[in-house]
């Protein structure tokens, strides 16, 4: 599973990311907040994807995009999304 994860991130992910890499700076957002922890599995995979997607790194002294647990009350559920900061934006722009 995790090899076919792998697969599927390095299409998205761009020429100057690794996997590790990005891996790397998924496992250091969760650490960060240990809250991620409770969110749906989907709903932090599918925030990985739009990160790696849009070129958006993770890190935190970058400022680029944070992986951020929000609860979904329709679902009654905590949820991860992503959310650019104003340095990602600039750079989609």
């Amino acid at each position: 599973m995790r090899m076919a994860m792998l697969i599927r991130f390095m299409r998205m992910l761009p020429q100057h990311v690794t996997p590790e890499m990005f891996e790397s700076r998924v496992v250091t957002c969760v650490a960060n907040n240990p809250k991620l922890l409770e969110c749906t599995s989907d709903s932090l995979l599918k925030a990985c994807a739009e990160a790696a997607e849009l070129g958006l790194s993770l890190n935190p002294q970058l400022g680029e995009a944070w992986i951020l647990p929000v609860w979904n009350s329709k679902l009654s559920k905590l949820e991860a999304q992503l959310r650019p900061g104003y340095i990602g934006l600039m750079k989609l722009a």
